[in-house]
C-alpha cells in the first residue's frame, strides 16, 4: 500500500514527538494524566494545536522555498528575527540531540553485558540516526512508521494489564493535583503541543515540498493524538501513585518482569534513537546552507557529541526545556506578526537560504 506524502512526513514528524514525550511516560503524566478525566480533553486540545502548528510550518516552507526554520524567519521577518531563531533552534537541536544520545548510553548500561556498554548503545544510535539524516524523509518517515504503531501496542498492552503496578519502590515526585480542572489541562495540552511542535518543526520545514499543509497538519494531529491516547489510558488505569513516579513506563512494564524490563528498555532506546535521528535531521539542514552535506554530517556529530557531555541531568534541568520554550514563543509569534514583514522580502535576502 502506497502511503500519502503528507503520511509519510507525518510519520517523522511522530518519531521525534513520542521519543521526546512518551517513552518514558514523564511527559505524558505531567501534562495530560495528572488532570483525571480532563486529560482527554486536553489531549484533543493538544493534538489540534500541534496540528496547526505544523500545517504553518509546512505553509511557510511552501510559501518561502525555505528548507529550515530559520531560512522561513528571513524571508516573512527579517535577517535578525532569522539569525537569532536560527542560533535558538540550532542550540535547542544540538542539546536535544544530546539528550538522546546520553539516553541511548544510559539504557545500554542498564541491558549489555560486556564491556563499554554505554558507548555500544550510544554509538548504535548515532548509526541509526546517520543513516536516516543522510537518506532525507524515507527513512524518517520508516521509522515514525515502525515505531508509532509500537508504541500504541506497548502502552495499549500496559493499560489492558490488571495488576496494580507496585510503586512504592521507586523515586517519585510530586505533580500537580489538577484533578478535573479543566481550563488547566486545556491550557496545559496547548502549552505541550507548542513545545513539541518546536522540536518537530525542523523536520517539518525540511520535507514540506509538495505537500498539502491541511492535510500534512491534519495527519500529525492525528497521530499525536493516538499516540497520547494510548498512553494516558495506561497512565489512568495505573492511578495516581504512577503518575508521581519518574519512571511511569518502567513501574508499569516491571508488572511483566524480566521481559517488561527489557521491552520497556527495548521502547526507551528506540525512542531515544527516533528523536537523535530528528535532531541530526533538523542540525543538517540547517548546516548544510553554508557547507558541503558531508560536512554538515560531521559538525552535526561532533556537535551532538561534545554537548553530551555536559551530562543528562543538566541538559533536561536546564537548558533543554528553557531552549525548547524559547523556541515555542518564537513559533507562535511566527503566526502573528508575519504578516507585518510581507511584501518586504528583498531578493539578496531571499538569496539567503
Amino acid at each position: 500500500m502506497k502511503l500519502s506524502a503528507e503520511l509519510r512526513a507525518a510519520c517523522a514528524v511522530n518519531a521525534a514527538v513520542i521519543g521526546a514525550s512518551f517513552s518514558s511516560g514523564r511527559e505524558a503524566a505531567s501534562f495530560f494524566a495528572c488532570a483525571g478525566w480532563a486529560s482527554w480533553p486536553g489531549i484533543a486540545v493538544s493534538a489540534a494545536v500541534f496540528g496547526l502548528l505544523m500545517g504553518m510550518i509546512c505553509h511557510f516552507a511552501i510559501e518561502t522555498g525555505a528548507r529550515d526554520l530559520p531560512g522561513i524567519y528571513y524571508r516573512k521577518l527579517d535577517v535578525r528575527c532569522g539569525d537569532a531563531i536560527g542560533a535558538v533552534h540550532a542550540i535547542l537541536m544540538l542539546m536535544m540531540g544530546a539528550v538522546a544520545l546520553s539516553t541511548a548510553g544510559e539504557l545500554g548500561m542498564l541491558s549489555l553485558n560486556g564491556k563499554h556498554p554505554y558507548l555500544i548503545a550510544a554509538a548504535l544510535a548515532v548509526a541509526v540516526a546517520i543513516l536516516a539524516a543522510m537518506g532525507g524523509l524515507k527513512p524518517l518517515s520508516a521509522l515514525g512508521l515502525v515505531l508509532t504503531p509500537v508504541f500504541i501496542l506497548f502502552f495499549a498492552a500496559l493499560a489492558l494489564d490488571p495488576r496494580p503496578a507496585q510503586a512504592g519502590a521507586y523515586l517519585s515526585m510530586a505533580a500537580m493535583d489538577i484533578k478535573g480542572n479543566f481550563p488547566v489541562a486545556v491550557l496545559l495540552g496547548a502549552l505541550f503541543a507548542c513545545l513539541k511542535a518546536a522540536m518537530a518543526c525542523g523536520v517539518a520545514a525540511a520535507n514540506a515540498k509538495g505537500l498539502r499543509p491541511w492535510l500534512f497538519g491534519c495527519m500529525c494531529a492525528a497521530l499525536m493524538s493516538v499516540t497520547a491516547a494510548s498512553i494516558n489510558w495506561a497512565l489512568q488505569r495505573a492511578g495516581e501513585d504512577v503518575w508521581n513516579l519518574n519512571l511511569p513506563s518502567v513501574v508499569l512494564s516491571a508488572r511483566w518482569g524480566v521481559f517488561g524490563y527489557y521491552i520497556c528498555i527495548f521502547v526507551m532506546w528506540a525512542g531515544a534513537a527516533a528523536v537523535l535521528s530528528c535532531a541530526f535531521s533538523s542540525l543538517m539542514a540547517l548546516f548544510s546552507v553554508q557547507v558541503s552535506k558531508p560536512a554538515a554530517l560531521l559538525l552535526t556529530a561532533v556537535g551532538v557529541i561534545m554537548m553530551s557531555a555536559a551530562g543528562l541531568r543538566t541538559l533536561v534541568g536546564v537548558g533543554y526545556p528553557l531552549l525548547g520554550w524559547i523556541c515555542a514563543l518564537c513559533l507562535c509569534a511566527l503566526a502573528f506578526f508575519y504578516e507585518r514583514r510581507r511584501g518586504k522580502n528583498t531578493p539578496a535576502l531571499k538569496s539567503v537560504r
